[in-house]
């Protein structure tokens, strides 16, 4: 399915930034933040829908049922899904494709800093 760890993270970190939230899993696994989101989120439906997405490609013991991530998505993220469930069924290559994809629309470098901000004030 994925290349490796770090291509995986990729794809978590894909739909965590189409909703403009910030990378939460590295090649090594997920940052604790990701761990506490998981158990309490005040995230919108939508929002956390991504969040359990993420969850569920990384670690399988952690999957939601396929209709409580659907149910709460516009049709961008839907398209954004479907169209990285159409490369997972083609491979590696394909899933490198669907990123750059991703990539063309997502947010400003700056606001992908955030995770470093929310990190180092974890660690004080």
């Amino acid at each position: 399915m994925f290349r490796d760890d770090a291509q995986r993270a990729a794809v978590c970190n894909s739909f965590l930034v189409h909703v403009s939230k910030p990378p939460l899993f590295t090649a090594e696994g997920p940052i604790p933040l990701a761990f506490d989101l998981l158990e309490a989120c005040s995230w919108s439906s939508g929002e956390r829908a991504f969040l359990h997405l993420a969850w569920t490609l990384w670690d399988a013991e952690k999957a939601v049922p396929f209709m409580d991530v659907v149910g709460s998505l516009d049709s961008r993220s839907y398209a954004l899904l479907a169209g990285f469930i159409a490369a997972l069924g083609e491979g590696s290559p394909a899933i490198d494709r669907w990123l750059a994809s991703a990539h063309k629309s997502r947010p400003p470098p700056h606001a992908l800093r955030m995770v470093d901000s929310v990190n180092s004030d974890r660690e004080e």
